[in-house]
Parts: structure tokens; sequence; C-alpha cells
């Protein structure tokens, strides 16, 4: 597929969901964390998750969905996230700001901004987007040239970082690894293979 409409469709009758499989919720994420959402000393704002998953077809054809929770400690960590950019042709599947209290706040989209605000933003706020993102196989048939990932951000920190990609079983995908990246596992699922990294703070 090479929208998301049509790769929708297709879920709807049937066809597994293999971005789901991997998905997990703000409430999730909060239970699992070791650090009790505690401030990082010097730190602006931190990810209480940066999350991709990379769904390769057998065509060439991809499917993408990122989920990242921020959250800011001070006025510089939440001006940085006070406005928030997407890809053009994303499905959005959670965009708001959180209050510590569990309250949830609708971003907004103004005329003529190519970017959504997230209202009321302050220190302590998180910030949740989520999106799927479909791309059309490339125009080098037999070849993937997949996205970067980086476990780390030299302006915050990063509390749980994942990337996984799931690629037809007979792939043979070469991985450019660097700056101590974290250990590789590959499972199989639904007949495909799974290469998943995580670190952890």
């Amino acid at each position: 597929p090479n929208d998301v409409r049509l790769y929708r469709s297709l879920v709807l009758l049937g066809e597994p969901d293999l971005t789901e499989r991997f998905a997990t919720t703000y409430e999730q994420v909060l239970a699992d964390r070791q650090h009790q959402d505690l401030p990082h000393p010097g730190v602006a704002a931190a990810y209480l998750l940066d999350h991709a998953t990379l769904v390769l077809n057998p065509d060439g054809s991809s499917i993408e969905r990122v989920h990242q929770i921020v959250r800011g400690y001070n006025k510089r960590g939440v001006a940085d996230w006070a406005d928030v950019s997407l890809p053009a042709r994303a499905e959005i599947l959670q965009l708001r700001t959180i209050k510590p209290n569990g309250a949830a706040l609708e971003p907004e989209r103004i005329p003529n901004k190519p970017t959504w605000t997230m209202p009321g933003l302050s220190p302590g706020d998180a910030v949740e987007l989520e999106y799927v993102e479909v791309n059309a196989a490339p125009f080098f048939p037999g070849a993937y040239l997949g996205p970067v990932f980086s476990f780390k951000d030299e302006r915050m920190h990063m509390e749980r970082s994942q990337y996984i990609i799931v690629a037809p079983r007979n792939w043979k995908l070469t991985i450019d690894a660097r700056n101590r990246a974290p250990k590789l596992s590959q499972t199989l699922l639904h007949g495909r293979r799974v290469y998943k990294w995580e670190a952890l703070a």
C-alpha cells in the first residue's frame, strides 16, 4: 500500500497491523519507568519514550509508526515543544499536551502555520505525538535505504528509546550500527523477521 487510507482498509479486512504489535500507551510508559518521573539535573526536557517501528513490505513500500513522549522540566524545555512539526502525509494517532494530573489538551492548528501548536504547555507537562506514515517503494527496485535512528540526543535525556524493523524473512538487511548502538535482538513474527534495538536510561 502507498497511502495510509489503503493500509487501514487492508487492516480492517484482516491484514495484521504489524506496527500495532509493538505499540504502547502513555499510561504504560509511566508504569514501566524506573525513575518515577523525576527531573534530571541540568536537563530542560527528556524523552520518556522515543519509539519507531518500520515495517518493510516485499514490494519495497514501508509503513512507519513513530511514538514520542517528551516532558519539559523548565521554560526552555517547554518552549522547544510548543510547536510540533509532523510529516505532511502522516496520519495522526495521538497529539496532545498532558498535564501532571492526567488532563489532556488537544493541539491547535493556526492558518498558514505549518506546525501544530500545543496549548497550555507549562513546565512539568508532557507532549505526546504518535503517527503512521506510509511510503511508496523506492525508485531502485530490489533495494531499500532505511532512515537513520539515533538512541542519543545531545540536548535531551532519553529514558527509553526503541527502534524496530519488521522485514520479509528472506531479506538480508545490512545494518550500519554506530556509536555503541544497543544490542540487536531478532525474532520471527507472521513469517517476517523482527529486528529490535532498545536503550534504557
